[in-house]
């Protein structure tokens, strides 16, 4: 397979994902990517963004030692990569 800059994305990296091996396809079944809202907090109030502008955890809000547990869950399963989105999670005072 060629990527559209000329790189050849079937062998692993560059241009592919770390992970690839030459020649395989990916498995349907497993997780790659998880995209982790870890809080809806924020310091902005951008009007383009749903998230809410507190400064306070929002309800059900995962706390560090459930957070960690998530984390360990997702490990099991494989190894995605992780984006931690929000809100700001770096309002979190455990990231």
């Amino acid at each position: 397979m060629t990527h559209p800059h000329g790189k050849n994305v079937s062998s692993g990296h560059p241009g592919g994902h770390p992970g690839a091996k030459p020649g395989s396809k990916p498995d349907p079944n497993t997780l790659r990517l998880v995209a982790w809202e870890t809080t809806r907090r924020c310091n902005l109030s951008c009007k383009h963004c749903r998230a809410v502008a507190e400064d306070h955890p929002y309800d059900n809000e995962l706390d560090t030692k459930a957070a960690f547990k998530l984390l360990d869950q997702i490990r099991e399963v494989g190894t995605p990569i992780v984006i931690l989105t929000g809100g700001e999670p770096l309002l979190r005072e455990d990231i």
